[in-house]
């Protein structure tokens, strides 16, 4: 695995995936904009949005494929997108989306995915911790927002 250290920018990217599929509305705004600040693409964002995006269908079709086998019914066909995971970057971003999903398959797909594409122990490290955050800030907002219904 290579040493080097992940830029703010990469930063950012990671934490739009996880913000996007965390669901956190004001997690996405925050860091679409850091993203931007940071020297991101439109298409670099677009791109982080669509590889969490594939994460958030897949945890879908896992969660289906459980919930039919518990109920002992047939199935229905459940198709994922996903755009190629041949960059680091990507495989980082849907590191990230399936931490803050709670996706154990995905996280350990992606893991794997990331070391084989040369991502460091310490940016795969990062990604986690900063999905961590974006999940924790996430749960802190529907905290909020349920106390304020409550």
């Amino acid at each position: 695995m290579k040493a080097e250290v992940l830029t703010q920018k990469e930063k950012e990217l990671i934490a739009v995936g996880a913000a996007v599929s965390g669901g956190c509305v004001k997690c996405s705004n925050y860091h679409f904009k850091q993203a931007i600040e940071q020297g991101a693409s439109k298409d670099e964002v677009h791109q982080a949005v669509m590889a969490a995006t594939t994460v958030i269908e897949s945890s879908v079709e896992i969660l289906q494929r459980t919930a039919y086998s518990l109920m002992n019914i047939e199935r229905q066909v459940v198709t994922v997108r996903d755009i190629e995971t041949s960059e680091p970057l990507t495989a980082l971003i849907k590191l990230a989306s399936a931490v803050a999903a709670n996706n154990v398959a995905n996280v350990k797909r992606y893991i794997g995915i990331a070391d084989e594409l040369g991502s460091s122990s310490s940016e795969i490290n990062l990604t986690i911790r900063l999905a961590r955050v974006i999940q924790k800030r996430a749960g802190k907002f529907v905290d909020e927002a349920i106390a304020e219904v409550l």
